[in-house]
């Protein structure tokens, strides 16, 4: 039975007045974006925008659409609407490292934790802050590491001052 919760999610790029925001030397978050995640397959397609403030990305704006006959835009609909999940998904796409991509990061992490990798980690680990997803997952994800080494890179960050968390001993 297919997932109808099921999304994708990605940048629209329409957004063009925007400036990136350093958030750790070396790495950027868009300031705006406008994101759409294909809910339902392409039967409820989403309109999210998002601008980064103190740090995080807050929504303003969604826009729920109607693209094929029989899913009307309902409160049901309304409810099921994922947007931390979506919002969260999105964060790879918002994040350039020196206005490149990337996809370098799974190469780098075979290195191990150098100084420029656990920059690379201090990053991308504030990124995910940015967008409320779990910091040490997504570098984890972005490094293709297990969650406990990425939880030890991400120790070693902090402790070579890297990365700054609030609340944290770094």
């Amino acid at each position: 039975m297919p997932d109808h919760d099921a999304f994708t999610t990605y940048d629209t790029e329409r957004r063009t007045e925007f400036e990136m925001v350093d958030v750790s030397p070396g790495w950027s978050l868009k300031s705006i974006a406008e994101l759409r995640a294909d809910f339902l397959g392409e039967a409820a397609p989403v309109l999210m925008t998002v601008e980064l403030v103190d740090g995080r990305y807050r929504v303003t704006q969604i826009c729920v659409g109607e693209e094929s006959a029989g899913h009307n835009v309902t409160s049901d609909l309304l409810r099921r609407i994922p947007v931390a999940r979506i919002l969260q998904d999105a964060v790879a796409l918002l994040l350039h490292h020196n206005g490149s991509e990337i996809s370098g990061l799974r190469d780098a992490a075979k290195s191990g934790p150098t100084d420029e990798v656990l920059k690379l980690v201090a990053g991308v680990y504030q990124a995910a802050q940015a967008a409320s997803s779990p910091p040490v997952q997504f570098v984890a994800e972005m490094f293709d590491i297990n969650r406990r080494r990425a939880a030890d890179w991400t120790r070693r960050a902090r402790l070579a001052d890297y990365l700054k968390v609030p609340g944290g001993d770094g």
